[in-house]
This record gives structure tokens, sequence and C-alpha cells, in this order.
């Protein structure tokens, strides 16, 4: 779990045996987790559009798998969350407020 973190751990005599084991194989893994996600940041925008039609395409193909009323709870309890931290990249992103006003749009 450590080599997801993106802070870093102080290691001392008190840390858990196994910190202090496997210390090395955390920074390994921490390095390979920040070249992932710079690869994924260097890969080119996906077009809305494209994104759209995906995402239909997807819909249409499993429409009849997934349960609607547990996925809007799932997605509520995400939201309620992390309301704050939301509240927040709203206001700091405005292409984020522009995408929650065309989402309460379609909720109407």
């Amino acid at each position: 779990m450590d080599g997801c973190s993106v802070a870093d751990h102080k290691l001392s005599k008190d840390s858990p045996s196994s910190k202090l084991l496997y210390n090395k194989e955390v920074q390994q893994y921490k390095q390979r987790v920040q070249r992932y996600y710079g690869d994924i940041q260097s890969l080119p925008r996906i077009a809305e559009a494209d994104m759209i039609r995906y995402m239909r395409n997807v819909s249409q193909t499993h429409g009849n798998e997934f349960d609607q009323t547990s996925g809007l709870y799932e997605l509520y309890q995400f939201a309620f969350r992390y309301k704050d931290q939301l509240a927040e990249d709203l206001v700091v992103e405005p292409s984020l407020a522009r995408d929650f006003q065309r989402l309460q749009e379609m909720m109407k």
C-alpha cells in the first residue's frame, strides 16, 4: 500500500517490522507507480465526443448487466464522502464546474 502513496514515510526504530523489511521494495514500487501515472498523463487527451461515443457503446453492450439503483447509490456515497474536495475542485477548475453544471441539467 505504501508503494502507491505519494507521501514519504520516515522510518524509525519504532516502525513496524514489515515497513523496515520492505522499505527497499516500496521505493521501487513508488518509482513504478510514478512512472505509470506519468505515462498516462503524457497520453493525448481523448476528445469528449469520442468518450461519449465509447460510453454509449459500453452502455448498449452491457446495459442489461448494470443495476442502476446500486450504481447511483455508490455514486452518491462517493460524492458524499468527498463532497468538500469536490466543492474545492469545482472552484479551482472551471471545466469541472461546467461538467458539473451539465450533470445537474441532465438530472432535471
